[in-house]
């Protein structure tokens, strides 16, 4: 019981806000999504981070406040999804251009790999023996498509946690190991790559 009481202390620690923490940590933990959005409005950044390093998606999370949640999610992803865009037009354009070519690649070998498994299919309703160098041609593009696939995605990974790192840098984020900043930026790079 003691234990409980401690882990309950540490918990109620960790996620309230003492009267000296921005208004915006307050909004979030009542539930008051009217003043969180006139804050946001007014210029509150919700990349910012209370004196227990907890952002404001965090807080709403950790205090099951799921409407402030989305919409702070929401908000988020638009302001990290600008900036992303706009890395991705000046800091990280070449990177961009040599993924579109990697994706390019990717999905010629693709066609060639869907191909040769046709052939091999409708073989199954014609009386001809499959041969070892049908199979061979079969097995070659399916094995060149997963490695393009391997490259392309090491490729985008690598350019997400280079992307990240920059809006550390820039102080747009607090980590990099952000799950969901992860996600926003590869969804920013998944749509430029279908734009190019």
């Amino acid at each position: 019981m003691k234990i409980l009481l401690i882990i309950l202390t540490a918990f109620f620690l960790l996620t309230s806000c003492s009267s000296d923490e921005d208004r915006l940590f307050r909004a979030i933990k009542r539930g008051d999504l009217q003043e969180v959005r006139s804050m946001v409005r007014n210029g509150a950044s919700l990349l910012s981070y209370n004196k227990n390093g907890l952002s404001p998606l965090e807080v709403a999370r950790i205090n099951g406040q799921t409407t402030i949640e989305n919409f702070i999610l929401d908000e988020i992803k638009i302001v990290l999804d600008r900036e992303v865009q706009e890395l991705l037009t000046s800091s990280f354009d070449e990177r961009m251009k040599r993924l579109k070519a990697a994706e390019k690649e990717r999905k010629k070998h693709y066609d060639l790999y869907l191909e040769s498994n046709e052939k091999l299919i409708s073989l199954m309703s014609d009386d001809v023996r499959l041969t070892e160098s049908i199979m061979k041609e079969q097995e070659k593009h399916f094995r060149s498509h997963q490695e393009l696939v391997r490259a392309f995605i090491n490729t985008k990974v690598d350019l997400i946690d280079d992307i990240l790192k920059e809006l550390v840098r820039r102080d747009r984020l607090h980590s990099f190991e952000s799950k969901d900043a992860r996600h926003i930026v590869n969804v920013s790079i998944m749509y430029r790559l279908g734009k190019m």
